[in-house]
């Protein structure tokens, strides 16, 4: 059986931390908990037999999407923050052309990746 979930990003040491949401559909509406910053979509299969669970791998969306955030190019950033920031030279190092500041962090933005407003 095919089951979805919900990956929810919080604010982590050095990388974020994540943790899996099961959802009942893949369009089921949701809500990310306080402190988390972002969501991506995905799904499994998920087999009884004999008494047993087994689980497939976690297949993800490409698609992350962003609780409210601000979206910067690269020279916009610099601008933002300065050729001394870090998230400058990570920006410039990774050949970032746009990251989201989420209040929580700075993170790469890809193409199919979504900031939600408000």
């Amino acid at each position: 059986m095919k089951i979805h979930y919900v990956k929810v990003f919080y604010p982590g040491l050095l990388f974020p931390e994540d943790s899996l949401v099961r959802v009942d559909r893949e369009d089921s509406e949701f809500r990310l908990p306080d402190g988390a910053f972002a969501f991506q979509r995905g799904w499994r299969e998920e087999v009884s037999q004999g008494g047993e669970v087994l689980v497939g791998e976690l297949h993800l969306d490409k698609t992350i999407w962003y609780r409210h955030g601000k979206v910067y190019t690269q020279k916009e950033a610099l601008v933002k923050w300065g050729s001394n920031s870090i998230a400058v030279s990570n920006i410039r190092i990774n050949k970032y052309e746009r990251v989201v500041d989420t209040g929580r962090g700075v993170f790469p933005l890809c193409e199919e990746d979504v900031v939600l407003e408000g």
